[in-house]
């Protein structure tokens, strides 16, 4: 959560309209702005990057971008890279931002 309050802090500078946790459909992103849904998750585990396909799916239904953003990611370069190359050929409009 702090890396979400974080995050939202330095888009609403750039875009007003950024808001946290707004609902459309099932679907609740971390953060939205405007059509874009951004997904935030840090410290960063095996099982939350299981979760984000799911909710790529979700998300696609109802926004026309989806963005996510990894912080402290704690799984081996093997399953990342696995994972990510997965996701990108599922979700080719993905985007996908390790920091």
């Amino acid at each position: 959560f702090p890396y979400q309050i974080d995050l939202t802090r330095h888009l609403k500078s750039k875009f007003p309209d950024a808001d946290i946790e707004k609902q459309k459909g099932s679907s609740r992103p971390d953060i939205v702005i405007g059509d874009v849904a951004v997904e935030v998750k840090g410290p960063t585990q095996y099982r939350d990057l299981d979760s984000i396909a799911s909710k790529c799916m979700r998300y696609k239904e109802h926004f026309g971008e989806v963005v996510i953003v990894l912080f402290e990611v704690q799984v081996n370069d093997r399953y990342y890279d696995e994972w990510e190359m997965a996701l990108q050929k599922n979700f080719p409009n993905v985007k996908v931002i390790k920091k």
